[in-house]
């Protein structure tokens, strides 16, 4: 579960394996926004410049899917200290017993399996954990945020994001070229 747990937030979260490994239930705050006049649930996570590869601390919202309060509840549950409350502010996200995060060995093996049930081949891809950051950015960048704003909620250089998705922008371009057009049975361009 907890490896499960990991996985779902790095694909919402687009954080680097070090940084996940290292968070602390003191670095996430849950707030609200609206969108629409509807209430959006919102979780800051606030990276410690410690945890960050780059050595810069920054923070950022994530919409707030629920799996951080799911995998609190799990935590509180299944904990060797079931017989007091427990304070989890300055414990690890990824441990059950606070001193020992989720190790990679067993992040690896959960990830194998999760890509065997899904029946993935990775005979020609390097697919890893650190997959689900790649997938994070890619939907950032197919939502029309632009590479400053992912920058800012990676914690890597613009630079750095334009170099590796900027063949996605230009997919984003001929897609919104041919927004207005038709292709009719024949394969011709019709306009609507």
């Amino acid at each position: 579960m907890l490896a499960s747990y990991f996985f779902l937030i790095a694909s919402v979260t687009g954080l680097r394996t070090g940084e996940q490994k290292q968070l602390l239930w003191s670095d996430i705050e849950w707030k609200q926004g609206s969108k629409n006049k509807k209430t959006v649930g919102l979780v800051h996570i606030q990276i410690r410049a410690e945890t960050s590869k780059v050595r810069n601390s920054r923070g950022f919202y994530c919409r707030d899917d629920g799996y951080f309060k799911e995998l609190r509840t799990f935590i509180v549950e299944n904990t060797e200290e079931t017989k007091k409350p427990i304070n989890l502010k300055d414990r690890l996200v990824f441990s059950l017993n606070s001193t020992k995060v989720i190790t990679q060995r067993a992040l690896l093996y959960h990830f194998g399996n999760l890509l065997a049930l899904a029946e993935i081949d990775t005979t020609d891809r390097d697919i890893v954990p650190y997959s689900f950051r790649h997938y994070f950015i890619t939907q950032k960048v197919m939502s029309g945020l632009n590479f400053r704003q992912i920058a800012d909620m990676c914690g890597t250089s613009q630079t750095q994001i334009e170099k590796t998705y900027y063949h996605l922008n230009d997919e984003i371009k001929r897609t919104n070229a041919m927004a207005d057009y038709d292709i009719d049975e024949d394969g011709l361009i019709a306009t609507e």
